[in-house]
């Protein structure tokens, strides 16, 4: 049996419960109208009733509802009844849950983190050939993010990637206006923040998910290819750790009694967001929440570089929509996702509060349409991604969310001083790779 360490923690998260268990348009494929007709959306028709599950904040919320709104107004005979999960992890604990009851949403938001779980374990159904989604205006190297042994099983909403997001005038103060720039750089920018506003420079954004691209700048991953042990040397995460400590312990970034109280970017609880912080290390399209929080005007950058080192940038689908493989209703299901992916109508209410859309033909529509400035400096940003964004990693295997959450836990030892970044490392590398290869028995 696998013994947990850092179990004091308040942030421990339930595991991820998976029970055991149509067709998207091939390119070129059917229009959203036609696929209306397919599913039927004469008013004459019986009112159909979909469940939908999301997750988000509050300003994820609105916007989604909204979409939501605009699709019953067109298709008067389909009721969507909305299912908010809340914060990432609050959503993902409660949605393994239905699914262990065989009741999960008919349509779902789902993460590139855990589709491949998903789909092996039969809880999505495969949207390959679905004839009422036209996957036509997406890029195949993103369509390709949503395949799982050959299957499509979730179709890429919008594009991400991890950037800063930091207060214009307070960086100005350091002489800094958005160059990429070291982590080394990065780390003298922020104390000179701090020394001239006397704030937090940067939330201590340690995560699993930063890790990952600071593994990816030392040509190392989460995970080796076959995802059966941890893909990066034990040298490589206690840097990862010290940097941030060293941050800490210069009053630069908070200490772990404020850190461990923050639920998710741009909540009541961001540092950011109470005005207590002037950056943080998150995805892009988290800029137009966290502006809509604040009136202090906000800009974005590149994450920083490590000198020497590979690009550990990539582009992330924001997220995906899947269908329950057990709905009863798998034509209109495809006929909201497509709705989701394809009406002008939705990707004006949806905006880029989730991303930068994947639909060539919604993106032309809104930079058209106009934009608000933390959306272009979104748009802005993205592009430059793309020009050095390296491939994504494979979807992670099957135990990462508890190892995602072990991390969490031994990040905030080494925070409370617990831990020393050596031991921390140490320990939890082991009990990584013992889950890995046996499951931690």
């Amino acid at each position: 049996m696998r013994k947990k360490r850092w179990t004091w923690t308040a942030s421990a998260a339930a595991a991820l419960v998976l029970a055991g268990c149509g067709t998207a348009a091939a390119q070129g494929g059917s229009s959203g109208s036609q696929a209306g007709q397919a599913a039927g959306s004469a008013d004459s028709k019986p009112v159909v009733t979909l469940t939908f599950g999301f997750w988000g904040d509050a300003k994820e919320e609105a916007v989604t509802l909204a979409a939501v709104k605009a699709f019953e107004k067109a298709y008067p005979n389909i009721h969507i009844q909305t299912e908010f999960g809340g914060p990432f992890n609050q959503y993902f604990t409660k949605l393994s849950t239905e699914v262990a009851g065989g009741n999960a949403p008919d349509i779902m938001q789902m993460d590139y983190e855990y589709i491949d779980a998903y789909a092996k374990e039969g809880q999505l159904l495969n949207l390959k050939g679905a004839k009422g989604i036209n996957i036509s205006t997406i890029s195949p190297s993103v369509l390709k993010s949503g395949y799982i042994d050959g299957g499509l099983y979730g179709i890429p909403n919008a594009l991400n990637n991890y950037a800063v997001i930091y207060d214009e005038a307070a960086f100005a103060k350091a002489g800094y206006h958005g160059q990429r720039v070291s982590w080394q750089q990065w780390a003298d920018i922020l104390e000179k923040v701090h020394k001239a506003t006397g704030k937090w420079a940067e939330n201590d954004d340690e995560s699993w998910q930063t890790f990952g691209y600071w593994a990816r700048q030392h040509g190392q991953h989460l995970y080796n290819a076959s995802g059966t042990k941890l893909g990066f040397t034990e040298s490589t995460l206690v840097s990862y750790l010290n940097y941030w400590a060293n941050l800490r312990k210069e009053g630069v970034v908070p200490p772990g009694t404020v850190t461990s109280l923050i639920k998710q970017t741009a909540d009541p609880t961001d540092p950011m967001v109470q005005g207590k912080s002037d950056a943080e290390l998150t995805w892009v399209n988290y800029v137009v929440s966290l502006q809509s929080e604040m009136t202090r005007s906000l800009a974005l950058a590149l994450p920083p570089t490590q000198p020497g080192g590979e690009e550990g940038l990539y582009i992330k689908p924001s997220q995906f929509w899947s269908i329950y493989s057990k709905t009863k209703y798998p034509q209109q299901a495809e006929l909201f996702v497509n709705f989701l992916l394809n009406n002008v109508q939705a990707g004006k209410a949806l905006g880029l509060v989730r991303g930068i859309p994947v639909s060539s033909s919604v993106r032309t529509q809104l930079m058209a349409s106009g934009t608000s400035a933390p959306e272009k400096a979104e748009f802005q940003l993205v592009n430059e991604a793309l020009k050095v964004a390296t491939p994504i990693d494979p979807p992670p295997p099957q135990h990462d969310k508890e190892i995602d959450q072990d991390f969490a836990n031994m990040v905030q030892a080494v925070q409370y001083g617990k831990e020393t970044p050596q031991q921390g490392a140490e320990q939890f590398m082991q009990e990584a790779n013992d889950l890995l290869q046996n499951g931690g028995e």
